[in-house]
């Protein structure tokens, strides 16, 4: 009888140790991922499934894993392990959203926008508000052209913390083109790159020509630049007079319905003077000549 009941007592231990082993190799596949060493995480992993192989974090952190590792390697081939990997974490737990979102990333680096918006549906369905899901699709929706979908969704950028997009200026009402600004003062406002600034700014000849009155706020280094822009009123560093309405530039494609065919396109829409180039003037003239000219004996004598 008391063999019988050790029997009975280890069999009921062992499954309780088996699960609590593989919680402890997937916290250390944690730490190996975090630590930059996703080769040890994936063993870790791997050997936390054979003994629990059911263990839905362990199946997904062996999906990122493995992304990850073909992301490093460049093996594509691994990113379809990874994608069997969420696939098999989501039969386990079909509200698996992050899953959804990694499979997502891993469908659109190999081009297969289809599956990823797919996967993507599938998480905001469990998470409608999600703002980086939101991001996440409107990327990739915006990658396929797909504006009338993707500008939208593109909003959710300004909720996330990492975009760090200018939430000063909310008092003032955001204008994302649905009432009129003739002769309101419209601000425009950059987010975050110089790139970015000087490819969306393109649009303030547009609010101008809506009527509005069009100030600019920009990084220092992009002012001279930007006073080149027709239609704007005024270009500064930081806005710190009253003005009607405000737009972040990454908003402006939404505010004007912008489609594939009605990108502006009207080019040069920036002029920048050469340094030297006194206010005023459109050419360098004789003076200018004779200054190119002295430039280039100075060169060819230094050869």
């Amino acid at each position: 009888m008391r063999e019988m009941r050790s029997n009975l007592d280890q069999e009921v231990r062992q499954p309780a140790d088996a699960v609590a082993d593989a919680a402890n190799l997937v916290q250390r596949g944690l730490a190996a991922q975090r630590g930059g060493s996703p080769a040890e995480a994936e063993r870790l992993f791997d050997e936390a499934l054979r003994i629990d192989p059911a263990h839905v974090d362990a199946l997904l952190l062996l999906g990122v894993c493995r992304c990850q590792l073909g992301l490093a390697l460049h093996l594509l081939d691994r990113d379809e392990e990874a994608i069997a990997c969420f696939a098999r974490a989501l039969q386990r737990d079909a509200g698996y959203w992050q899953a959804c979102v990694n499979r997502a990333l891993v469908f659109e680096k190999l081009g297969h926008h289809a599956l990823a918006l797919a996967e993507l549906a599938r998480a905001l369905a469990l998470r409608p508000d999600d703002p980086q899901i939101r991001f996440n699709a409107a990327v990739c929706r915006l990658r396929t052209g797909d504006f009338a979908g993707g500008w939208p969704l593109f909003e959710a950028r300004r909720r996330l913390a990492a975009r760090r997009v200018a939430r000063q200026h909310d008092e003032a009402g955001l204008w994302l083109g649905a009432d009129d600004i003739s002769g309101k003062t419209l601000l425009l406002h950059a987010e975050h790159g110089l790139g970015d600034t000087i490819q969306f700014c393109r649009y303030a000849p547009l609010a101008a020509a809506r009527g509005a009155r069009v100030w600019i706020e920009a990084p220092p280094a992009l002012l001279p630049l930007l006073q080149s822009l027709r239609g704007v009123e005024r270009v500064v560093a930081q806005a710190a007079a009253t003005f009607d309405r405000h737009t972040p530039m990454l908003s402006l494609p939404l505010a004007f319905g912008t489609a594939a065919d009605s990108i502006p396109r009207a080019v040069p829409y920036l002029a920048r003077r050469p340094i030297g180039w006194p206010a005023g003037t459109r050419s360098w003239g004789r003076a200018g000549g004779a200054r190119a000219s002295a430039w280039r004996r100075r060169a060819t004598a230094a050869r």
